[in-house]
């Protein structure tokens, strides 16, 4: 497949046929209208209600290696048709094909929530802080003791490390085989790098509360600081938000 393939959206409002022809599909509406769509130049079809397929044009995307991807006309999966492989789906494959759900932003806001709360109760346990029932109060609570230990501008020295930190994490991304068009939202329409980026500032601020080593003052030293005192520590907890991804709902 050319790394120029694309995405195949068909939404049928009306009753759509899918048959092959020579190298390419042919999709014909009610009255009679085709378009032809090179088989070497679609990575995936994602198809939205009632779509007539012609076996040939079925076996046709199999063997080239395109996912089908079903959904009724709300919009729910009905359905996937993968390739046969030696091995199951990448991360990235998986998060890809989840994109193209038109529930993709419900789901992924639906996860982010869910990770958030899981990351604040993991850090309350570890720091010993009440946890509240909104994030904003449970920040505000650490800033403020980071504030007293690290001094009144201590928010704004910590966030020196955010750089950094998105650096690493694009890194774990790349690791895990995910595309930088998945990850800065030219896919999905949600940039991946920068959610993820602002849950990891969860257990950033946490490592940070709990070091007694004084924060960068400027943006020069901070790259050293955190390669030295946080990157190792911070990478376990990417790895998995990163893997994590792989369980949002189709």
């Amino acid at each position: 497949m050319e790394t120029s393939a694309r995405p195949l959206y068909l939404d049928a409002l009306e009753s759509l046929s899918v048959s092959r022809h020579g190298p390419s599909l042919t999709v014909r509406d009610q009255v009679g209208r085709e378009q032809w769509y090179p088989l070497s130049r679609l990575s995936r079809i994602v198809i939205r209600g009632a779509v007539e397929w012609t076996p040939e044009a079925m076996m046709a995307c199999l063997e080239k290696g395109i996912g089908i991807l079903l959904l009724n006309k709300d919009g729910e999966t009905k359905g996937l048709f993968t390739p046969a492989r030696g091995s199951p789906l990448t991360l990235g494959e998986r998060l890809e094909t989840t994109m193209a759900s038109p529930r993709w932003p419900e789901h992924f806001a639906n996860w982010r929530d869910s990770q958030e709360r899981r990351l604040i109760k993991l850090l309350c346990a570890s720091l010993g802080l009440t946890r509240s029932s909104q994030p904003g109060t449970t920040w505000d609570q650490l800033t403020s003791i980071l504030k007293d230990r690290q001094g009144r501008v201590a928010d704004e020295r910590m966030a020196l490390l955010y750089a950094p930190m998105t650096a690493q994490l694009q890194e774990i991304f790349g690791q895990a085989g995910i595309s930088p068009l998945l990850t800065q939202g030219w896919e999905g329409g949600i940039t991946l790098i920068e959610e993820l980026e602002r849950l990891m500032r969860w257990p950033l601020c946490g490592r940070i509360v709990a070091s007694t080593a004084p924060l960068p003052r400027e943006s020069r030293t901070a790259w050293p600081f955190y390669e030295y005192i946080l990157a190792r520590k911070l990478a376990p907890t990417m790895r998995r938000l990163v893997a994590y991804l792989g369980k949002i709902p189709w």
